[in-house]
Formats: C-alpha cells, structure tokens, sequence
C-alpha cells in the first residue's frame, strides 16, 4: 500500500500534532478552505488571505488590459500542487488542476459578479457557489498556487523542528505580475523516497485549514433558502416544499444573479461565518482513516488468503482477479471487515469509500503476491468511472462495486449503462460486479443480477455477492 509521509521519515505519529499527515502520492478528499485560512493564527500565514485578495484584485486589472490572451491564461494557470496530496484523484495525486480557459472563466465570473455587487473580491471564495467551474478541489488548486511559498517556509518549519529530511528543489512558486510569469524557484522542502526509489517532495498542511466541504454550495444555499427565504421562494416561483427548492437550485440562482439580489446572497453568506475544520480524529467519513482500516484489515486477514503453488506470471489477469476476489471475501466476511465499511449507524459507507478500501486491499495482495498485473482508475468518460481496472498489457478485467441499497443497483449492468459503455470504450470483455449485502433479502438482487448478466454474449459480467451480515442473523442461513 502506499505509505503515510510518518511512516516513510519512521515518526510516531499520533494524532495530535498540528500538520496533516498524508498517504504519499495518493490524494485525500479534504481541501484547504480560504475561511480557516482567514482565521488562522499560525505565522507562516499570517496574512495569507489578504494575499489571494490582492492577488485577484491585480489579475482583474491584468485580465482586463491589453496583454496578449496566452499571458492571460498563463497568469491563470493553477496547476494541481501534487506535492500536498490533496484533492479527489481516485489513486494517484495528479489532478488536472485549474488551467486554460476555464480558470480564465472563473476569473472573468469573479469579475463580473464583484461588479454587479453580489459579493466582494474579499469574498471571492462565493464563486463556489455560482460558478459550477469550481469546487472544494479546485479552490485548493487556486490557494496552493497563490500562497505556495507560505506553505514551503511551514513545511520547512515543521521538518527542521522534527529532523525530517529535507533539501533544496526547484519548484513553481508565486505569480511575478511586474514580469507576468510564475516564478521558478530553489526551495526547501521535505521529501521521502519511494518504493521505486524515486524522490517525492512533500508539502506539509496545517490540520486547522483543512475542510471537508466549501459551505457555499448550492445544496447548502437550497436547504438555506428554505428555512430563510420561504416567502421570496413562494413569490417568484411558487415553491413551496424543500424538494421543489432543491430540484430547482440552478433555476433559483440564475433567477438571483440576473436580479441582482444582494441581499439574499448576502444574508447567506453572514450565515456561513463560523466555519470549523473537518475533526480528523473523529473522521466521521472516513476521508482519512480508511488506510488505517484497510491496512489494519490486511494484516489480520492475510495468513488466510489464497495461496498459489505456480508461477505467478502465468496465471491470466482474470485468475488473478478471481483470486482477489476470494481473499477480499476472506477478509470482509470471514475475518469480519464488514464491521469497518458501516457506519455509527449500521448503514454503509459510501461507496466510494468501500472502492478505496477494496482498491487498497488488492494493491497490498497484488504486491505481496507477486502478480504480475497494474491496478489503477477508470477515467471518467462520461457515463460515471467504472471504479478499477487489473491489467496486464491487453489483458484486463474491470471490476464495480455496488452496495445493495444502491437505488439504481438492479440496471448497473444494462447495455446502456457504464460497465458496458467501459466495457466497449476499453476493448474489455470481462467484468466483475462485487455487490455488498447486509441483508437475506438482498440476495434474491444478486440472483437476479445474475441472470440479466448471463444473457450477454460479447460480455462476460460476473455478479460475486459480497456478505457483510452480522454473522449471528446469517447463521440461520
């Protein structure tokens, strides 16, 4: 698996230190929120916002003179910070950042929304809200380029104090607007060597300004308006439930922007003051400990799992997968995992989070194992990313997973959906569907999964049932 930065520098790292610690060269979804960055009191960004600020207010003006567009963009260009390991790749820590038009878009959108009085430069963090270009990752994209010197001097800081490696490479730095070009620069930084003894330099974040979720997000804004703006919601469009509300939240902000109504935008954004960091150590979502979980998991399981007396490298990609699949059966049935993928509560963990444990488990085997193959994502061509791919060249098999409450479970392998639309895109004719149950009645799904699956002639899509019932309830079976 790949390693936390703690255990590549051998630090006890316990929780209660003041940096994130992150899984090397795999993003974690958090992002850094420009509210705690404005409130921070730690000296490396003292002031920090007040930067960004500064820095829009003069790419306005830059945007809007006479220099050539290419210089325009390239005064945009919020290439993803790869070296903080965050963000929502699936499994690597390369996004594609915030560049070209598109971060020229949102320039020009924070422009014209600062002159019709929605909300001022200093709140350029709204555009969340109003601009569906930006996100939670891409917010991050544009603060670790803008202030990235101040999270070197930190991470510099933080190492030295702790007698982690650290040396001088040469990396992007801040935006020279008197030359309109970023400047290019020797910086000291920690960095680790990896598996495949390559250098990686590491940014170090304060856990303090990190977020799970900007609050400005049109979700928020809907369940807002609706305990807030009721009245102004009725009169303009006759809603009256909080579902209309959230079905037609684009429709309400068009209707907001090109009505100029500061004062409901406003209000709202008054509301979102108080904002907190994501709890780490409680990690409600799992966002973070889910390695923990996994590894923890893999190492208890492991002695019991499939054990193979031939040559790794003959075995097909497919006898491969077969043989995952069994060991994950192993490990989230018979050595109980399926404890770790539910939540307080007794339902599932999304099922993102379930891919990134599954994904995690299968890189440990495969390495440990000795097979022969490359996991790695799906790209998202547009039909939702199937979750992973074992390969081997040509060879390769896709693999889904799915939880059995899943609304849309029973037409995931319909011919018009994404397995079958990878399946194509890809040249791949085999797949396997891995449905997680909790409950007796879920497996009349499988069965039924099973049968669709086994009608497909140019497709071969196995259907493997994945128990996660308490054992005492199963044991009845």
């Amino acid at each position: 698996m790949k390693k936390r930065y703690s255990e590549y520098v051998n630090y006890n790292y316990t929780g209660e230190e003041e940096w994130f610690n992150p899984q090397i060269e795999w993003d974690t979804p958090l992002f850094i929120d420009p509210m705690l960055l404005k409130q921070t009191k730690i000296r490396e960004f003292k002031g920090c916002y007040d930067k960004i600020v500064n820095f829009f207010s003069k790419a306005i003006v830059k945007m809007n003179s006479t220099i050539p567009f290419d210089l325009k963009k390239q005064m945009v260009s919020f290439d993803e910070v790869k070296e903080a390991n965050l963000g929502f790749s699936y499994d690597s820590n390369k996004g594609k950042g915030l560049t070209g038009k598109i971060a020229l878009s949102v320039l020009q959108n924070i422009d014209k929304f600062v002159d019709s009085g929605l909300f001022g430069i200093e709140d350029f963090a709204n555009i969340s809200l109003l601009d569906k270009n930006v996100n939670c990752d891409r917010i991050t994209d544009m603060i670790m380029n803008i202030i990235k010197d101040n999270f070197i001097a930190y991470s510099a800081r933080i190492a030295k104090q702790n007698g982690f490696p650290i040396k001088k490479i040469r990396i992007k730095g801040e935006f020279l607007f008197e030359e309109m070009r970023w400047k290019n620069e020797m910086a000291e930084l920690p960095f680790v060597i990896n598996e495949k003894g390559k250098q990686i330099p590491v940014i170090l974040v304060p856990k303090e300004l990190l977020g799970i979720d900007v609050y400005c997000n049109s979700d928020n804004f809907a369940s807002w308006l609706y305990s807030n703006e009721l009245e102004y919601v009725k009169r303009v469009f006759n809603y009256n439930l909080k579902k209309d509300i959230t079905d037609n939240k684009d429709k309400i902000l068009e209707d907001i922007i090109k009505n100029r109504r500061t004062n409901i935008l406003s209000r709202f954004i008054k509301s979102s003051r108080n904002v907190e960091p994501y709890d780490l150590n409680n990690d409600a979502k799992f966002v973070y400990k889910i390695y923990d979980l996994a590894n923890d998991l893999y190492e208890k399981s492991k002695d019991y799992f499939q054990k193979t007396t031939i040559n790794t490298s003959s075995l097909s990609v497919q006898q491969v997968a077969e043989i995952l699949i069994n060991d994950l059966k192993v490990a989230i049935t018979d050595k109980k995992g399926y404890i770790i993928i539910k939540n307080r509560n007794n339902t599932f963990l999304s099922e993102q989070r379930i891919s990134k444990l599954v994904h995690l488990l299968f890189e440990a085997t495969i390495k440990d194992a000795g097979f022969n193959v490359d996991i790695s994502p799906e790209t998202n061509s547009g039909f939702g990313p199937v979750d992973f791919k074992i390969s081997r060249g040509d060879d390769k098999v896709l693999i889904e997973n799915k939880v059995s409450t899943n609304p849309k479970l029973k037409v995931c392998i319909d011919e018009d959906k994404q397995i079958h639309a990878y399946m194509k895109s890809e040249e791949c004719k085999k797949a396997y569907l891995l449905v997680f149950i909790d409950k007796e009645k879920d497996i009349e799904k499988i069965n039924q999964l099973s049968r669709k699956a086994s009608k497909y002639n140019n497709y071969s899509i196995k259907v493997e049932c994945i128990d996660c019932m308490d054992r005492l309830s199963a044991s009845s079976r």
